[in-house]
């Protein structure tokens, strides 16, 4: 291999650094990575996914199997990039993959020898044979996680900046190639808006595979002094469009120093994303040094790089000639090899004249060498012959790209003309043009058309050689020997033999092997190929970063943090924060212990003996005032609300449509139309969209408005048995005395209002008081001062698991009134939403799960699966809570268990798989504490 000294888009001025697996290098600016490691002589650049077997670079472009490599270092690093698709830039850092410890010395190219006991299918049938169970899986699966996948995935964030755009246009040309150019610069004429969007970092496609001097090159360059002039026309270099989506929305991904998602919304559809080289099956096929024809001709005319000094081109069409004759005139020694019997006096006149060697009637049969190709094995009229090569270029035929079409709704459709699928029948506002169209050496014209077309179909030649290492997939090591055996084990359809045995679910995603492959099934089948199938494309078409598609909604500006009025103040007090849905909650207080775990224990004692506060800020505040206010409550809930007296609270339940149990809270009664609901923290949001939704829609007759003032007033709930002492150092004895159980006050202190309804979600004697937002810290400093504790949001799920309260854990989108022990609250006077739904007779079916409570002396864990035998799928249950209690000295879990309340006083086994634990708990009603609520009505 070497680099000429001139030609080519490279820029010699201008020499890059760049370092392979810590060796420096040298390439220039216009370089790839898989350009500049050929031109300093590096044949081997990977290892094989399965056999671990020495692999060079096949391709120039996406269709890459094997150059796949990890570039940067440390926790930034990025695997699986395909070489082929790296811009060439200063200080580049590269890595080689799947080896052990080196790419040269790599010691797990042993699995090699065991290649036939590691065929199509054999982790199906090692792992998970007859009898084996899953002991046997537990054992592998060690070995088998560890030889997985390819590159080491980054333990860091992408801290690129990336964004995201949306733009309009009338017409969207994807391909930059000649037949694209041409299509964007006639309609930009006609002042329609066009955006062409291009993969590559230059435009000009297969025309930059030719010759400086070509007509490809002298049209390319008219094509774009005319294009740039174009006010109508933006042009996108370095962006692959990924993805067809529904109403003509295209997504398009810009990669580089700052990564952009683009979605293209587009009146019309122009495909001109060009065509693919296949290659031949033969024994040897995948050595460093055999390559596709149409790449070493890219690497020749657009790198100036000469990838071989002996070349062998091997074709079934004339798409190789041009190859040969290059190759020759840039100094290698050539021969062709074709298995046609003969050429047309004007293409042997050109091969002769360049000093081509011609073996017409032949083919390869074998490709011979280890880390590199030494010669090539021949079958031809004079029988079996062998040469001496360092190059072997594939030219096996085309096909065409067409993943964007089939994704927009296009379906493929085989020509036998063509050997290749062409898109079928196309929609009115979609368009595919050039080689994706089948024209696979078209050079249009100033108007579009193509002046030649292919005259001379490729032979359909798929295999030319049989032996264990002829490779359909070069990535993932299927062989043809493997489509064979999936032939022969029964899975025939294209999907069947995909996954059995992996062609084409590589990052390349098959495009050099899919249609070989779909040959040889359909020859094992004695079928054609369209009558044996083909696979339709999914976006997106080729690898797309996480981080451009998340854009800049990353870190807090995805994952927002909303904070209370009092979380500067809860910090100050020693608070350690937690994540509770969008909002950021005190989790525990540091002064009540040194971890999670004591800090709760001594929180709960402190609820459970004296009294303590805690921040509830979060719970979803809603004021409805109207005529119709009572109206639409009893509409909402399923209990009844219009007997509620005007100072009083009340709990209630919502269902769902279909009947599920929807969100709990208390709303009160402020006046005579006058309301303020509350919600849990986590279905606020959902409660509210819902009750407007409904409002403007199905309720608008209802008199009744809703404002939500969640962030207008804080909310501390006080607890405790000696809460009512706390609160009377705030309000006065009397006032503090006076407040009935479900009762409100609406009173004053240090000038800040508050309402203070007497509610408990502990279980102990408890108020709940609201003021407006500016005026929490002065309340909460006050509570403190006047002797509360403080408690945070682990103490409080517990105390509520203690009292048999349910929560999310239990209202999940599955239980029912009946499920949770709550049937009686539904009233049989009047209508509400689920009730007809929630009498189906499924779910009142023998069998539920209903809400039970559990009782262990050694810890439960949420998410344990109940079972009173063997486990059987999801078991008899699982837990949906759990926690230790202080007060009474055991574990404590609610849980929902099948026929659970049939169950009380039975033995039930709790299996956790997750932490391997195995142990036994006793079923009993759920409210733990104080099941006659004497504490909290004291």
């Amino acid at each position: 291999m070497r680099r000429l000294t001139s030609g080519g888009e490279i820029d010699r001025n201008r020499p890059l650094r760049f370092s392979f697996d810590g060796r420096p290098l040298q390439g220039f600016a216009g370089d790839t990575l898989a350009s500049a490691l050929l031109a300093n002589g590096l044949r081997l650049v990977g290892r094989s996914f399965k056999y671990h077997r020495p692999r060079g670079i096949y391709a120039a472009g996406l269709e890459e199997p094997n150059a796949l490599v990890t570039v940067g270092r440390g926790e930034a690093r990025c695997p699986n990039i395909q070489a082929t698709a790296i811009p060439l830039s200063e200080g580049l850092e590269a890595w080689s993959q799947n080896r052990w410890p080196s790419l040269g010395l790599d010691l797990q190219a042993l699995t090699g020898l065991a290649a036939p006991l590691t065929s199509a299918g054999f982790y199906y049938k090692t792992f998970m044979g007859p009898g084996q169970g899953t002991g046997a899986w537990m054992v592998y699966e060690r070995f088998i996680r560890k030889a997985a996948g390819l590159g080491r995935p980054p333990k860091g964030s992408d801290l690129r900046s990336a964004e995201s755009l949306h733009q309009h246009c009338q017409l969207l040309v994807v391909g930059g190639g000649l037949a694209g150019l041409t299509t964007a610069l006639e309609v930009a004429e006609t002042g329609i808006s066009v955006i062409l969007a291009e993969r590559d970092s230059i435009l000009g496609g297969a025309a930059l595979s030719t010759p400086h001097d070509s007509p490809e090159r002298t049209r390319r360059h008219a094509l774009l002094a005319a294009l740039r002039d174009l006010p109508t026309v933006e042009i996108l270099t370095g962006t692959q469009v990924f993805g067809a989506y529904d109403h003509g929305c295209y997504a398009a991904v810009e990669e580089g120093s700052r990564p952009r998602l683009r979605l293209i919304r587009a009146e019309r559809l122009c495909v001109a994303t060009g065509a693919l080289e296949r290659g031949f099956v033969f024994p040897g096929n995948d050595r460093p040094g055999v390559m596709l024809a149409g790449a070493v001709r890219t690497y020749l005319h657009r790198y100036g790089l000469l990838c071989g000094a002996r070349a062998l081109v091997f074709q079934n069409n004339d798409s190789g000639l041009d190859l040969a004759a290059d190759l020759a005139e840039a100094g290698a020694a050539v021969t062709l090899v074709d298995p046609r019997p003969d050429l047309t006096a004007e293409q042997q006149a050109r091969l002769d004249k360049a000093g081509v060697d011609s073996r017409l009637g032949a083919k390869v049969t074998a490709a011979i060498g280890g880390r590199r190709l030494r010669a090539v094995q021949l079958e031809g009229p004079q029988g079996p012959d062998r040469l001496q090569c360092d190059l072997l270029c594939l030219a096996g035929g085309w096909s065409p790209v067409l993943h964007l079409a089939s994704q927009a709704g296009v379906p493929p459709h085989w020509s036998e003309a063509h050997a290749a699928f062409l898109p079928g029948p196309l929609p009115p506002d979609i368009s595919v043009i050039g080689a994706a169209a089948g024209d696979f050496r078209a050079m249009p014209d100033s108007k579009g058309k193509p002046e030649t077309t292919w005259a001379n179909p490729p032979l359909p030649l798929w295999r030319s050689g049989e032996g264990r290492t002829a490779f359909v997939d070069l990535q993932n090591d299927v062989t043809a020997k493997d489509v064979r055996q999936a032939h022969d084990e029964g899975f025939v359809s294209v999907e069947h033999l995909k996954r059995y045995t992996t062609l084409g679910m590589g990052t390349d995603q098959g495009r050099t092997s899919n249609v070989i492959g779909l040959a040889l099934m359909a020859e094992a089948r004695g079928r054609s190929i369209p009558a044996t199938g083909t696979t339709r494309f999914r976006p997106p078409y080729a690898p797309v970063s996480l981080g451009a598609l998340a854009g800049a909604e990353t870190g807090s500006l995805f994952h927002f943090s909303r904070r209370s009025p009092l979380d500067g103040l809860l910090r100050e007090e020693g608070a350690v924060m937690t994540h509770s849905g969008p909002w950021l909650r005190a989790w525990y207080f540091r002064e009540n212990g040194s971890d999670l775990e004591s800090a709760t224990c001594r929180e709960m004692e402190i609820v459970r003996q004296d009294a303590a506060i805690s921040d509830v800020s979060t719970l979803g505040k809603f004021e409805i005032e109207g005529p119709d206010a009572v109206t639409l409550l009893n509409r909402l809930y399923c209990n009844g609300w219009t007997k509620l007296a005007v100072g009083k609270a009340r709990w209630g339940v919502m269902l769902r449509d279909d009947g599920y149990v929807f969100d709990d809270g208390t709303t009160w009664r402020l006046g005579e139309t006058r309301y303020l609901m509350t919600t849990t923290t986590a279905k606020a949001e959902q409660v509210l969209s819902r009750i407007e939704f409904l409002l403007a829609t199905a309720w608008q007759d209802l008199r009744v408005q809703i404002c939500d003032v969640t962030d207008h007033w804080a909310a501390i709930a006080l607890s405790g048995p000696k809460s009512r002492a706390v609160l009377a150092r705030l309000i006065g004895a009397q006032q503090a005395k006076e407040l009935p159980f479900l009762g409100l006050l609406e009173t004053a202190l240090a000038g800040v209002p508050l309402r203070l309804v007497r509610v408990s979600f502990s279980g102990e004697l408890g108020f709940e008081i609201y003021c407006p937002a500016h005026g929490a810290t002065t309340v909460w400093r006050a509570l403190r001062e006047a002797g509360a504790g403080a408690y945070g949001l682990e103490a409080l799920g517990a105390l509520r698991i203690e009292k048999g309260h349910v929560s999310v854990g239990e209202i999940d989108g599955r239980t029912t009134l009946d499920d949770l022990g709550l049937a009686a609250m539904a009233s049989r006077r009047k209508a509400f939403i689920g009730q007809v739904m929630a009498a189906r007779p499924g779910l009142n079916a023998k069998g539920r799960k209903q809400l039970v409570g559990l009782v262990a002396e050694t810890p439960l864990s949420s998410g344990g699966v109940l079972s009173f035998g063997p486990v059987k799928g999801t078991g008899a249950g699982r837990i949906t809570a759990a926690t230790w209690s202080p007060e009474l000295g055991c574990y404590l879990a609610l849980a929902l268990l099948r026929d659970g309340r049939a169950q009380h006083g039975r033995e039930v086994a709790v299996h956790d798989p997750a932490r391997g634990r195995l142990c036994k708990a006793l079923v009993r009603d759920p409210h733990f504490l104080d099941p006659e609520g004497v504490r909290q009505r004291g």
